[in-house]
């Protein structure tokens, strides 16, 4: 199996991709991050088989491109002070420009880039796309729930990065969040070493954290706040084929928002999936298999 790692000219900087694929896949995913971890803590994630869920995709006949877009992981360069979801799926864009052609080709966000891959399935550059854990609102939820949009503003100025570390990771989304409805941690026992992994080998680690752009972290209410649409025609997703997914304990987005998500793009060929027993974070999760099951069945049609 060929796993090379190349990067891509965008501005001031060069944004970082790593492809698993195997010979003779005319399909492809191209997976972005999160809030601030780069999708290869996701996908290209051993949990003990020896095998990652990327490998799992490539060898079923689904090239994986992960991509760090400015800012995150093992990207360089400056990124534009306005970080938002136009910015971050030209960056898509560009790298989907240079892949090699293919039959079909997905996109897959992660909570706070579910925008993303839906601008560029909009625009055009995607076939279908897979959203874990959707996050978008539109300018009337911001403007009912401003405690919620204060809380997020406050934890993210707009400017800089926003930091965090594996030991932050832990005690303050895991600990305190993710596992708190089911009471005990569900992660598999490779997941401490496989995050160090990944963590010590990004551009941007200091031995005690990892940053991101912070501008990003609040996309999802500068966004509508300042537009009333969501960066593109819903029109445009007219049976446009896309996955929502959503961990049966996901404490970060209640199925209310999930099924907020799903109303804005009923016009789309939706479909939905409960991954059972599991939490924001599924991929890391003794269900892991159930999830990279129903989203590489879902790449394969």
């Amino acid at each position: 199996m060929n796993i090379p790692q190349y990067y891509i000219p965008f501005e001031s900087g060069n944004i970082y991709v790593h492809r698993v694929t195997a010979p003779g896949n005319r399909r492809a995913v191209i997976i972005l991050p999160g809030r601030s971890m780069s999708g290869r803590n996701f996908w290209h994630f051993d949990p003990g088989t020896g095998i990652t869920h990327a490998e799992q995709l490539a060898e079923s006949g689904i090239d994986v491109y992960m991509v760090d877009a400015l800012g995150f992981g093992n990207s360089t360069g400056v990124v534009r002070p306005n970080y938002n979801r136009i910015y971050f799926a030209e960056q898509i864009a560009t790298v989907l420009y240079h892949m090699p052609r293919y039959e079909h080709v997905s996109g897959l966000g992660f909570c706070n880039t579910t925008a993303v891959p839906l601008v560029l399935l909009a625009q055009g550059w995607l076939d279908s796309a897979v959203v874990m854990s959707p996050t978008i609102f539109d300018t009337q939820w911001c403007q009912d729930n401003p405690a919620m949009t204060r809380l997020w503003q406050r934890s993210a100025t707009e400017s800089g990065f926003w930091s965090t570390s594996l030991d932050l990771l832990i005690e303050q989304q895991l600990n305190k969040v993710s596992d708190s409805e089911i009471g005990e941690s569900q992660r598999v026992a490779t997941w401490h070493s496989e995050m160090q992994r990944f963590t010590q080998g990004y551009t941007s680690y200091n031995l005690n954290s990892w940053t991101a752009p912070r501008t990003w972290w609040l996309d999802r209410i500068t966004w509508p706040m300042d537009h009333d649409h969501h960066g593109f025609d819903t029109a445009m997703l007219n049976n446009k084929r896309i996955l929502f997914t959503r961990g049966e304990h996901d404490v970060e987005v209640p199925e209310s928002w999930f099924d907020r998500a799903c109303g804005y793009f009923d016009n789309a060929n939706i479909e939905t999936y409960t991954i059972p027993s599991a939490t924001h974070f599924a991929l890391w999760e003794h269900g892991y298999q159930a999830a990279v099951d129903r989203v590489r069945e879902f790449l394969l049609v």
